[in-house]
This record gives structure tokens, C-alpha cells and sequence, in this order.
């Protein structure tokens, strides 16, 4: 698949866009893939409780992901994307971020923050044992995308 487009043009942070990076060709450690190493420990995802932490689940299936997602949507006003795999989701990311109008370079920061926020909030979870609601990472990253268009002066029309 053509990832590209999400990578180029994306005025996100760099973190979030790496982190989006390694996400997009299955580099993130999940515990499928620590498991795949020998690594012993629960494999049951930290966000929603209720399956295996894979790659798939952890940013398409996951309920707490699918909240914030919907959630991001709603900021954006934007039609929720929500399909039952992770190919569907990506390819669907894809087809909506190609160009370079207002709200596809909204959707690709977007995309970016979500996929990083999750990331470090799942690693939250695990590491420090703490835990945030969807809404507050939501919140997060829909005030560092006012932030980063204020400075990036593009033009977008969002409602503060």
C-alpha cells in the first residue's frame, strides 16, 4: 500500500509521525510480536481488556481505540471510519488523506496523533501503570492540532 501520502505534507509532530511510521510497517513491539520472541507475559490488550494485543486489534478492533477514533472524527467533522480490520481502516485513511486541501492535511495530523497517542498510551498503561480516558486523549490531540495549524498558518477553518 501507497502510506506516502500520510508521511509527506504531514504537519503532526515528528514523533507522532514516526511513531505512525513503525506503526505502518509493523514495528511497533506489541505483544503478539514480543511474544514471537520468546517473551512471556499477558497477552491480553491494556486498553480494552477483552482481546489479544496484536497490531490489528490494538488500532482497528479495540474498543477504547474505536472511541477515540469516533471521538477524533466528531472534532473533525468528519464521517467515523471504523471497518473491522486493519487493512480496511488503512486503505480507508489512504483514499481520504491523498491531496492537499484543508481537511485532508487535518485528517493526516490527525491520523498521526491518533495512532502516537495511542501508542504512548498503551505503554502508559503497561510501564507506569496508569491509565487516561478516551476523551482526555482526544482532547490532547485535538488541542495540539489547533496548535500546530495556528503555527503552520494553513488556512484551516476549526472551531475553537
Amino acid at each position: 500500500m501507497d502510506w506516502r501520502c500520510l508521511i509527506f505534507q504531514n504537519n503532526a509532530r515528528p514523533k507522532a509521525i514516526f511513531t505512525m511510521w513503525l506503526q505502518n510497517h509493523g514495528r511497533l513491539l506489541t505483544k503478539d510480536r514480543l511474544k514471537k520472541w520468546g517473551l512471556h507475559m499477558d497477552e491480553i490488550c491494556v486498553l480494552c481488556q477483552a482481546d489479544k494485543e496484536t497490531r490489528e486489534h490494538l488500532f482497528a478492533e479495540c474498543s477504547y481505540a474505536n472511541r477515540l477514533w469516533n471521538r477524533l472524527s466528531q472534532w473533525a467533522q468528519v464521517h467515523s471510519i471504523v471497518p473491522n480490520t486493519w487493512i480496511q481502516f488503512f486503505q480507508l485513511i489512504i483514499h481520504h488523506l491523498k491531496g492537499k486541501t484543508s481537511l485532508a492535511m487535518l485528517l493526516k495530523m490527525m491520523y498521526a496523533e491518533y495512532i502516537h497517542v495511542l501508542w504512548r498510551e498503551r505503554n502508559t498503561r503497561i510501564f507506569k501503570g496508569a491509565s487516561r480516558e478516551h476523551e482526555a486523549l482526544a482532547r490532547e490531540v485535538e488541542n495540539r492540532q489547533r496548535a500546530r495549524l495556528t503555527d503552520a498558518n494553513s488556512g484551516a477553518c476549526l472551531e475553537c
